[in-house]
């Protein structure tokens, strides 16, 4: 009896699967005078994995920085490459538990970055114990 229990109890363990998914896309200009603004937020507290993938059409002399903010995971910044016009350059990243994405945009005051901002979400349940 105790083995049947054992195997049923198995049967309904979930691990690691996918219950929902989305995707946003952000294209918008921003001042460029060093200020983060927040583009994407995730409120929900579930597990989550996003991919992101940011495009950066102005170039120097501005700068357009990535800011991630994921849970219990140290703040992630990264500069993303400003030579996409000429259709070379991307930065694609993976996170896990995304809570916010945040632009800053820096090195020209009296201009704008312009860029595009790709998330793929996936929210999964994880259960450690299967």
């Amino acid at each position: 009896m105790a083995d049947k229990e054992k195997k049923e109890k198995k049967k309904y363990q979930i691990s690691n699967n996918v219950i929902d998914q989305h995707n946003v896309s952000i294209f918008q200009s921003q001042n460029s005078n060093g200020t983060n603004q927040v583009v994407y937020e995730n409120v929900s507290s579930g597990n989550n994995r996003a991919q992101i993938t940011a495009f950066n059409f102005t170039p120097a002399p501005n700068t357009t920085i990535l800011v991630i903010e994921a849970r219990n995971q140290p703040l992630i910044e990264r500069v993303i490459p400003d030579n996409v016009a000429a259709g070379q350059s991307a930065y694609a990243i993976e996170v896990e538990n995304l809570k916010r994405l945040s632009v800053r945009c820096q090195g020209n005051p009296s201009g704008a970055g312009t860029y595009q901002i790709n998330v793929d979400m996936s929210f999964y349940m994880n259960n450690s114990n299967s």
